[in-house]
């Protein structure tokens, strides 16, 4: 039996599923992202079974399923863009250490060594004078 658009549309006017959505945070890897819990309760079909087909049925059944599957690949691909998110981030945070800081900052050591080997020089010069004018001294 072919059901006729009139009581296809009459068939498809009322909800056939409540969802009971609970979305809450966890934590992965250190990344804040989304866990959804559902509850999927069906509603009585609000059709009698003399106008419609088992089709409909069916496909009612399969949109149920279907809509289970849906929110978790929402939950997925929230999760997945948040996780992006802090990669770039932390890439960006790498970026800043690799080319920026740690550059600057083994240039700073090579200063600090430079000017402390230059010190050593002065103080072994200035320690042969002192040691040249001692010894003149005890001369005379």
């Amino acid at each position: 039996m072919a059901m006729g658009s009139l009581s296809m549309e009459s068939a498809s006017i009322f909800p056939i599923v409540e969802v009971d959505l609970n979305i809450k945070q966890r934590s992965l890897m250190g990344v804040r992202v989304p866990y959804v819990q559902m509850q999927l309760k069906p509603s009585p079909l609000p059709y009698g079974f003399l106008d419609t087909t088992s089709d409909l049925d069916t496909a009612i059944q399969k949109l149920s399923e279907s809509l289970e599957a849906l929110f978790r690949l929402a939950e997925l691909e929230a999760s997945i863009y948040r996780i992006l998110d802090e990669l770039r981030r932390t890439q960006q945070r790498v970026n800043a250490l690799e080319y920026l800081l740690i550059p600057r900052y083994e240039q700073f050591i090579k200063t600090i060594e430079l000017t402390l080997e230059e010190r050593e020089r002065e103080e072994f010069v200035r320690a042969k004078k002192i040691k040249a004018m001692l010894e003149r001294r005890q001369r005379r």
